[in-house]
């Protein structure tokens, strides 16, 4: 059994489809508090399950040499967005609900949901913050859930922040969290977490719009559906402090960075203790009106629990063109390097396993009337694996057409 995230992360049909959907999408009608929208998408992936070459699904026996590996799927979604302003507070909210069929995999067709609610509030000269509400429903993705299955996961989310302006240039922050995420399929179950976090900073942000951060975060996991003693333990605690900062430089670029330290617990299993620094860094440059571009590095450390790991390094740099040529069309890019070494050394099986990735995608816009969107997604994902079986190819193409009414 392995936990890969404490969010597991939602596959390349709900992720096309949020590209396009609202408020990113057709533009809403100036002054409506509450806004409609629908929309479908058509999807062909040339690797569902994120297989090395040469396997595929065979009915009744798995994931074996000459099945079937590509598949079209179709995504119907609608929702509704809403926006109110109420003196100094200001009301946002949006659901989503997804349709998703596959023509050849039906049995992983699934009704996903993705929904948010936010009370961005203000007391006073010196104290605001936001209140908000996450949840969504989504396939788990198959890049390391390796099995011909349906699993739904449902993650939901609620936070309070609260900031307090002691200065016009410094402030305060603190903010309160709770969290789950659920499984639908038992041989998932033991991933089942509870969480709740606490967190507290200080920032000075003077009115040239460069600032500078401190944070420290302290979150805590729960496992419900893990018995006594095991494995991986049910109780752990995550600690992250972290000092950030934005410098715009030009009037026509920024810098974005921050460094901090991660550290987990592990209560019942200090084998598994691990920390390290993480670090991120990004520069956003727009050389005209109509194009940017961004450059970003990062190293992320995250939970991974396998007998022989606790948790995965992953450094990664990436480049993001853009162009905008009219108000009408947007054109996006992305191609990412990545580089995952897996550690912890639990227990020696075999080489310490590490993956390199390549991803790169190309977006493009297009919304002919007001109330419509079009929009064009084409993707190549690789990743290399020294662990065997663990390589995989894969290249999607889809179309997506939204309307807002």
């Amino acid at each position: 059994m392995k936990k890969t995230r404490a969010v597991n992360r939602s596959g390349a049909i709900l992720a096309v489809a949020a590209a396009c959907a609202w408020p990113s999408g057709a533009r809403a009608d100036e002054g409506d508090v509450i806004n409609f929208f629908a929309g479908a998408g058509l999807t062909r992936d040339d690797n569902v399950f994120r297989l090395p070459e040469g396997l595929g699904l065979v009915p009744g026996a798995g994931f074996a040499p000459g099945g079937e590996r590509s598949d079209s799927v179709r995504n119907l979604f609608a929702g509704a967005t809403l926006d109110k302003t109420l003196g100094r507070q200001r009301l946002h909210g949006r659901f989503t609900a997804n349709q998703v069929r596959y023509g050849r995999f039906d049995f992983l067709d699934y009704d996903g949901t993705d929904a948010a609610a936010s009370w961005l509030w203000r007391i006073g000269n010196r104290w605001d913050g936001e209140a908000r509400y996450e949840s969504t429903k989504t396939l788990t993705a198959f890049d390391d859930f390796r099995a011909p299955v349906r699993n739904l996961t449902t993650v939901e989310t609620a936070r309070f922040g609260a900031n307090y302006w002691f200065h016009p240039d410094w402030t305060l922050v603190a903010a309160l969290d709770a969290g789950q995420g659920r499984n639908s399929t038992t041989a998932r179950l033991a991933n089942d977490f509870d969480r709740d976090a606490i967190e507290a900073g200080v920032r000075f942000g003077p009115a040239t719009g460069n600032r500078i951060g401190l944070s420290l975060r302290r979150t805590d996991y729960q496992f419900p559906n893990r018995a006594s003693g095991s494995t991986f333990g049910n109780d752990q605690t995550l600690y992250d402090i972290e000092g950030n900062g934005q410098w715009n430089v030009t009037g026509k670029s920024r810098l974005v960075a921050r460094a901090g330290y991660r550290k987990m617990v592990h209560a019942e299993r200090p084998e598994r203790d691990f920390a390290a620094p993480t670090a991120r860094i990004e520069y956003d440059w727009t050389p005209a009106g109509k194009s940017a571009i961004n450059f970003a590095l990062r190293r992320e450390i995250s939970s991974f629990e396998t007998v022989s790991t606790s948790f995965i390094d992953t450094r990664a740099a990436s480049i993001s063109p853009s162009w905008t040529p009219s108000a009408k069309m947007r054109v996006q890019g992305r191609f990412e390097y990545r580089l995952l070494t897996y550690r912890g050394n639990l227990v020696a099986v075999g080489p310490q396993r590490e993956d390199t990735g390549w991803l790169a995608t190309l977006t493009a816009t297009y919304a002919p009337w007001r109330f419509a969107l079009l929009s064009l997604t084409l993707q190549h994902d690789r990743r290399d694996s020294n662990t065997p079986g663990l390589s995989y190819r894969d290249d999607l193409g889809a179309f997506s057409a939204q309307f807002q009414f």
